[in-house]
């Protein structure tokens, strides 16, 4: 166990008197959903239980009427519920009516919670945003994203268990989907891996090519059926050194989670990681390029073809 970890929240010191702090955790999924009633259901299951499971405690302060919580459902793209760009409070009804309106295979579904970070307690997410993107130029293919902030407890460190349920709720859903890709990550801009930001590489290519070339390496990363043998399989990836937990998934992909903490995953667990899975990542050198508004990407500034042993 590494001696030093890695404060999400920027290194501040929570002490008496000072507001909670929160660290916060992005998740990208990619699937192939052929049929649109098999989307609506989906959809349904990604938007109702990442809010059920990740943040109950949130979800029962809002029925309990905590001042500062806030629901909100969204639509991008259904113009037939009022409006291209639709945002609401939630009601069950508009909940389900965003839902539904994704048989028409275009467009964002969106739901959003908030509550301030000193009205959870520590390990509770305080704020989510859990959203499915839809684009018909790319279909079948599907995005399911979450960004989840957490209350970091007295160590500055989202608590393990939450960590737990954030990687059970990710396997579930890769299950239930055949997922192509799927990543718990720090560093996801605009429904793009961080390598794919750097690259740079197209979301569509990568989503397109995600049954074979791995979109990109993160804390926990999904490593396809197609993919896996040319990894040397699960025993391989075992093998390796890069990974505490490497599962098996029914459908023959696997889930690879770097470290125990999400904290610990930095430098050489990072490097470790990218060097086990170079020979199914795309090719080239990351930028080294400031996006203002980003966070610094976990990368290696190599190229993945040429760290292949």
């Amino acid at each position: 166990m590494v001696k030093e970890r890695f404060d999400a929240s920027g290194r501040h010191e929570q002490q008496s008197g000072q507001p909670a702090l929160a660290g916060s955790v992005d998740v990208l999924v990619s699937a192939a959903v052929e049929d649109r009633e098999r989307l609506v259901e989906v959809s349904r299951w990604w938007l109702t239980e990442a809010r059920s499971r990740l943040c109950g405690a949130l979800s029962e302060g809002l029925r309990s009427g905590l001042p500062t919580a806030e629901f909100a459902v969204g639509r991008i793209g259904a113009p037939e519920l009022g409006g291209g760009n639709w945002s609401v409070s939630y009601t069950a009804e508009r909940f389900e009516a965003v839902v539904a309106s994704l048989s028409n295979g275009r467009g964002d579904a969106m739901a959003h919670l908030n509550a301030a970070a000193d009205d959870v307690s520590a390990g509770d997410c305080c704020s989510a945003h859990i959203a499915v993107t839809v684009d018909p130029d790319v279909r079948p293919w599907v995005t399911f994203s979450l960004r989840l902030a957490y209350r970091l407890d007295d160590a500055g460190m989202i608590p393990v268990a939450s960590q737990d349920d954030l990687v059970a709720f990710v396997r579930d859903f890769a299950e239930l989907t055949e997922a192509s890709f799927a990543n718990i990550a720090s560093d996801n801009s605009s429904n793009q891996t961080a390598l794919e930001t750097y690259l740079p590489r197209l979301q569509e290519l990568g989503l397109m090519e995600s049954p074979s070339v791995v979109r990109g390496y993160s804390w926990v990363t999904l490593v396809t059926a197609n993919a896996v043998p040319r990894l040397g399989g699960v025993d391989g990836l075992e093998s390796s050194g890069a990974f505490v937990e490497v599962a098996e998934l029914q459908y023959g992909a696997a889930l690879l989670r770097a470290t125990r903490f999400f904290e610990e995953y930095k430098d050489s667990a990072v490097e470790r990681v990218f060097r086990a899975l170079a020979p199914v990542l795309p090719a080239g050198v990351p930028r080294r390029l400031s996006y203002g508004g980003l966070k610094q990407p976990q990368l290696i500034y190599k190229d993945a073809a040429d760290a292949q042993d």
